[in-house]
């Protein structure tokens, strides 16, 4: 249903470039993403240090007591305060390393403006669903814990329904425990529990609703109907331009490989010089045999395959473009 537009993160891997290309392309094509996690991390640090932590998180009974006094809108500020960031450190740790990996994930096949709204719709929905519930809930929970969190949750849980709906099983026999067989996405839903059962009650709620906004946002086609006007989507596309990072520089392969990309270079060349009508520099000749295709290279099967790709398309891609990862992941996206 949704249209993917994932970038790639990385060329064929080399040596002496390995490290150097994964660290510096993990956000490529994810700027919201990126910007995302550093402000969760920044206003972690902002509350803590000046020990705004109390007054910033949701706490319904402090909220139902402002209305008692006639008070009430002192308190409205925890609605959207409570969502930016998280309690405590371990949920920053584990809950802020998940949020962002899903979000980098959802952000590259929706592209950037579709996930900021998809961004922007869930928290508001989450915001009022609690508006319309906060009361009763209260009244159900314990004084002791009432309806208290601090975090992402809503955005967290709309994300989580995205992946367990549209992100395919690669290993549907990933692990076995008991008879039973897992898949790799076994993980992340085991990561995933982790995280929102820290705050018990309180944090699995405020997750449900985030799960409730993913499934509203996709069974009412939001996704293809809500966009973000053209005046406040240029500028923040030219700021996103500016925290994305360019593109790794691709690494010739060598030996056959690289043989087979410096004919799709010549190619290429004379493509260039026949659009420009210059002449060639000498007749063309006869063209040679075509050499068969070359075999797929196993650094570019994972690297695609981790984006969500059946294998067999990817090494069929692959061939098919004499290990271009570029051009394969064009050939993947265009169906």
């Amino acid at each position: 249903m949704m249209q993917r537009n994932a970038q790639l993160i990385g060329g064929p891997n080399n040596n002496n470039n390995n490290n150097a290309a994964s660290s510096s392309s993990w956000f490529v094509g994810a700027p919201i993403s990126r910007l995302y996690a550093i402000a969760t991390v920044v206003f972690y640090v902002l509350f803590h240090s000046k020990s705004a932590h109390e007054s910033m998180m949701m706490d319904s009974f402090r909220m139902l007591r402002a209305s008692q006094y006639g008070n009430s809108s002192s308190e409205w500020h925890r609605y959207w305060s409570s969502k930016l960031t998280f309690g405590s450190t371990g949920e920053l740790v584990m809950g802020g390393m998940l949020l962002t990996y899903l979000s980098r994930q959802f952000e590259r096949e929706m592209g950037s403006r579709k996930f900021g709204v998809f961004l922007l719709v869930t928290t508001i929905s989450a915001m009022m669903m609690e508006m319309a519930f906060v009361v009763g809930v209260s009244t159900l929970m314990e004084k002791s814990q009432g309806y208290r969190y601090q975090g992402p949750y809503a955005v967290l849980g709309a994300l989580m329904y995205l992946f367990h709906r549209y992100t395919p099983r690669l290993h549907p026999r990933f692990f076995a425990i008991l008879g039973f067989t897992f898949s790799e996405k076994s993980f992340y839903y085991f990561w995933f529990s982790q995280v929102v059962g820290y705050g018990g009650t309180s944090t699995i709620l405020a997750t449900a609703l985030g799960v409730a906004t993913g499934y509203i946002y996709i069974l009412t086609n939001l996704h293809q109907t809500v966009d973000i006007p053209d005046a406040i989507a240029k500028p923040l596309a030219s700021l996103g331009a500016h925290l994305s990072d360019p593109p790794p520089r691709m690494v010739a392969p060598s030996g056959r490989r690289a043989a087979a990309g410096a004919g799709g270079a010549g190619a290429d060349a004379l493509q260039r010089l026949m659009r420009n009508n210059l002449p060639p520099a000498q007749p063309p000749q006869r063209p040679a045999a075509a050499a068969p295709p070359a075999p797929p290279d196993p650094a570019a099967i994972e690297q695609l395959t981790s984006m969500g790709f059946d294998r067999q398309r990817v090494m069929d891609a692959l061939q098919a473009t004499n290990n271009n990862v570029e051009r394969a992941a064009d050939r993947l996206l265009s169906g």
